[in-house]
């Protein structure tokens, strides 16, 4: 299996939850979208999850994976009141109607607004709540499904100057044909499907225009991840874009899905007063190697305009082991909105013990973010400036797991076409859940993707069935992709007021499902 293919199956709670979030955009929801190699701590890409178009927000990474990094460790998040049962069409004009509340703790009711435009209407920092669609787009989903892009022109903050890899600027985030929600006996599921990219469905040749330079980005298929990439023409490698206050205009061509559009964004200012060091504290919370609380210190921004944001992230991952198929990853991460005031202090309970010897993602960043709904479909645009910091960590510790999948068997992974399909688990840790029970089914030969998750009532049961419908047309093929995945919360600890973010600890159990 490719190494990109891995993710595919760990995704179906997060693609869902986190793009209706998406397009919601509560503030609360929005997932860091940049890519790491947690084995190695290196930079994957600037654009994420990969640029893999037929994946969503991750449920779990098994380390070494292509993944971006906070989606692989959270997403969190309750799952939307359907107490009647009845599926939930994504395709409707209204679809994110049905959007979850982000966390039980702090509601987030859904208003509709009048018009979706991209525009924060009600001024309540949602934008076209109530009326756009899985994609972030207008009206309801095309056939061949809907898009969203994200343009990515964050610059890191270094010794050699603000920086961002120009060849790793544009990615397409997710598509969908569709999306359901109903009940089964013991949990609440939903259901997506994907499609894979006709040949044609890019953005076309964008070009970036700053004051001091101009980038074309030319999109290409890349027959391995099955999806588009984008680089530069010609490959140019590190390089600074624009100045705070500089304005970038973004002129796409379009292609078959979305057409040709053009728009602006301003540079917020840079981040000051902090320097990648300062974040060492954060690190040694997350590790475990810290008993006191962690400060941080940063120079307030001169002036905010709307769309403009401070965030952190703190994310890592070990493998626990890995057998064959069948493996399970300890993984943790904080993605928080901050108050732009110049100071804060975590404290050492929001790491809940911390994770040893795991690798590692720390990064502030202050952003300026704008969405652009293209018909049906979704472009984003961020531009930022970013203090960073990266540590790997151990391969796998080779120990055993929390819990253990007990059906289907790990040895046997017997599943029969059309007929229930039965998971059970071995006891739970200690934890304050939810457990997410994830499948994901991919046949090559129909280029056909289905997600399916499942949010258990009562994890103490030990077992849930899955419906006889969720296994019709198996994929048998060598090609195909089956997986499943059990994800249990250990711990969610929440800074402060007023910044807004919480701290998850999960662990998710992986088996591979060969015919």
């Amino acid at each position: 299996m490719k190494k990109v293919d891995q993710l595919w199956m760990f995704r179906a709670r997060g693609v869902l939850l986190a793009a209706c979030a998406a397009a919601c955009d509560d503030p609360r929801a929005r997932v860091e979208s940049e890519s790491f190699d947690a084995a190695s701590g290196e930079d994957i890409g600037d654009l994420g999850p990969s640029n893999d178009q037929r994946v969503g927000p991750a449920d779990a990474a098994p380390v070494g994976s292509d993944v971006s990094m906070s989606d692989a460790l959270n997403v969190d998040a309750d799952p939307a009141d359907a107490s009647d049962g009845s599926a939930v069409d994504l395709a409707s004009p209204d679809a994110c109607s049905a959007c979850p509340a982000i966390d039980a703790a702090l509601p987030v009711p859904i208003t509709p607004e009048a018009t979706c435009d991209g525009l924060d209407e009600d001024n309540d920092g949602q934008i076209d709540e109530g009326i756009a669609n899985l994609c972030g787009g207008c009206g309801g989903l095309p056939p061949e499904g809907c898009q969203s892009w994200r343009i990515d022109l964050t610059q890191v903050q270094g010794e050699e100057g603000d920086l961002l890899n120009s060849n790793r600027l544009i990615g397409l985030q997710g598509s969908t044909t569709g999306y359901s929600q109903r009940d089964i006996a013991g949990a609440r599921c939903e259901f997506q499907r994907v499609p894979v990219p006709h040949p044609d469905a890019h953005l076309g040749i964008v070009d970036l225009v700053a004051p001091a330079m101009s980038l074309m980005q030319v999109p290409a298929f890349d027959e391995r991840r099955g999806s588009f990439t984008y680089t530069n023409s010609p490959e140019l490698g590190a390089l600074h874009l624009f100045d705070p206050g500089e304005v970038v205009q973004i002129r796409s061509g379009g292609g078959r899905a979305v057409g040709p559009f053009e728009a602006n964004i301003t540079g917020p200012s840079r981040l000051e007063g902090v320097l990648p060091e300062a974040l060492s504290p954060l690190i040694e919370g997350a590790r475990g190697t810290r008993n006191e609380a962690a400060a941080l210190q940063w120079d307030p921004a001169p002036s905010v305009a709307d769309g403009d944001a401070l965030r952190l992230f703190v994310g890592g991952s070990i493998s626990l082991f890995r057998r064959g198929p069948y493996l399970a990853v300890r993984h943790y991460q904080l993605d928080a909105r901050l108050a732009d005031d110049g100071e804060l202090r975590v404290p050492n309970a929001v790491f809940a013990g911390g994770v040893p010897e795991s690798s590692i993602w720390v990064h502030l960043r202050r952003e300026r973010f704008q969405r652009w709904p293209l018909g049906p479909h979704n472009v984003e645009v961020v531009a930022g400036h970013r203090v960073e910091q990266r540590l790997g960590g151990l391969l796998s510790l080779d120990v055993e797991s929390p819990f253990d999948i007990v059906e289907p068997s790990p040895d046997v992974r017997h599943v029969n076409p059309g007929q229930p399909l039965r998971v059970s688990w071995t006891p739970l840790p200690p934890g304050v859940g939810p457990l997410v029970i994830s499948l994901y089914l991919y046949d090559a030969a129909l280029l056909d993707g289905r997600f399916l998750a499942c949010e258990v009532t009562d994890p103490s049961t030990g077992t849930l069935e899955l419906p006889g419908e969720v296994t019709e047309g198996w994929p048998m093929g060598e090609a195909d992709d089956r997986q499943l995945s059990l994800r249990w919360d250990l711990a969610r600890e929440h800074l402060e007021p007023p910044d807004v973010g919480a701290m998850s600890h999960s662990v998710t159990v992986i088996l591979r499902l060969d015919p």
